[in-house]
């Protein structure tokens, strides 16, 4: 019998440039967010999936184990990310 093995895991987050203040201002509200994230969209395509083009949806916000800090994540595709500031 040959049991199936789970996909490997791929890293699926996005590093998005913020600064400390700006960040911790925007991550509580949804509308706030989803307005930096369409302008870094805009100025930096490269920091997102091609996909990211077709449209995203918010998902939840969540505390980092790691740092303590709130992260969010967002639904392109088929496919969840994080999004997290790159101060960290």
């Amino acid at each position: 019998m040959s049991e199936k093995q789970p996909a490997p895991r791929r890293n699926r987050t996005i590093v998005i440039p913020s600064v400390q203040e700006e960040y911790l201002e925007t991550v509580g509200s949804p509308e706030l967010f989803r307005k930096t994230l369409d302008r870094l969209i805009g100025l930096h395509p490269e920091l997102f999936p091609g996909e990211i083009g077709n449209g995203y949806l918010m998902k939840e916000l969540r505390v980092s184990l790691k740092t303590g800090l709130p992260v969010r994540r967002i639904t392109v595709g088929s496919a969840y990310y994080t999004v997290r500031p790159a101060f960290v």
